[in-house]
């Protein structure tokens, strides 16, 4: 995580659709303070893919956009409770306002100039109540905590309420991510087809299911923000994690992250992601901010 780049070099075709297409790669306006998003907040994304001593890369744009009628006028889902060890009470989190995403992926981009670039649109309702919880406030707990007590106390120290509330945040923030990231056109069949799959034997055991899971047993460690332009969003973490399919180890990653402040709502203040099989570095999916746009207040 410490190694990790801050920026993906573009291929020159990519630079060339970004200036006729006037995507101004770098430009990154500061976060704000207030927690609510405005139509016309975007973040535009690098996807890297390097595999068999090629690469390809994606553009990927996500821009907020105003509720149509349809979708104001649609039941939200339910409210996320998250229960805590040792039988405390369960935290809720209100999923009342919602924020319409509109996603653009344009790709792919190879060293073959004549290759043409194709445009794929989505379109996602997520919870801007969850997105906004962000993944650092629960991070900057789990060092704290490591730092004062170790990183396998006996006994655990008890949580205040507030604390819990902190750390049980990180679930409802990284499950809207996911629902973002499979909603991009193109992302999820990417990082589908660099997973390290299971074994016949284990879909056999379990009837073909497969079961997925986070292992999350390394700490959290605080990067460089100004390399990343991330130093006024409150600092940037990277966070290891290994996704797990029948139990084995399927996707070694990194998250690298910063405060979920508009415009990186959208996001979850998720602004890199590094991702490549066990064992396989030769397969790497990267992932940088590449520019970020805040919208004008909307008159009064």
């Amino acid at each position: 995580v410490t190694e990790a780049p801050a920026t993906i070099s573009p291929l020159p075709a990519l630079v060339a659709y970004a200036s006729a297409h006037h995507v101004a790669l770098g430009q990154f306006v500061p976060t704000a303070p207030d927690a609510t998003p405005r139509s016309g907040d975007a973040v535009t994304f690098l996807v890297s893919l390097r595999e068999k001593g090629r690469e390809r890369q994606w553009l990927v744009d996500l821009q907020v956009d105003d509720m149509t009628a349809a979708e104001r006028a649609a039941k939200p889902p339910p409210d996320m409770y998250i229960q805590p060890p040792d039988g405390r009470p369960q935290i809720w989190f209100s999923n009342q306002h919602r924020v319409a995403l509109e996603i653009a992926t344009t790709g792919a981009f190879s060293a073959d100039p004549t290759d043409p670039p194709t445009i794929r649109n989505a379109r996602v309702l997520l919870s801007s109540d969850y997105l906004g919880l962000g993944l650092d406030r629960s991070c900057r707990l789990i060092m704290d905590l490591v730092a004062r007590y170790g990183p396998n106390p006996n006994p655990k120290p008890v949580l205040s309420a507030e604390d819990d509330r902190t750390a049980a945040g990180f679930f409802p923030a990284l499950v809207t991510f996911f629902q973002a990231a499979q909603s991009t056109p193109g992302l999820s069949e990417i990082l589908w087809d660099i997973t390290q799959k299971p074994s016949l034997w284990s879909l056999a055991r379990r009837g073909g299911r497969v079961d997925t899971n986070l292992n999350m047993d390394k700490v959290p460690v605080a990067l460089d923000s100004a390399a990343w332009g991330a130093a006024d969003a409150g600092g940037l973490l990277g966070l290891p994690l290994t996704v797990l399919l029948n139990d084995r180890p399927a996707l070694v990653s990194a998250l690298f992250i910063t405060s979920a402040r508009p415009p990186l709502l959208a996001c979850a203040g998720i602004i890199g992601i590094d991702a490549e099989p066990p064992g396989k570095p030769e397969r790497h999916l990267s992932i940088r901010l590449v520019a970020s746009r805040r919208a004008e207040p909307a008159p009064r």
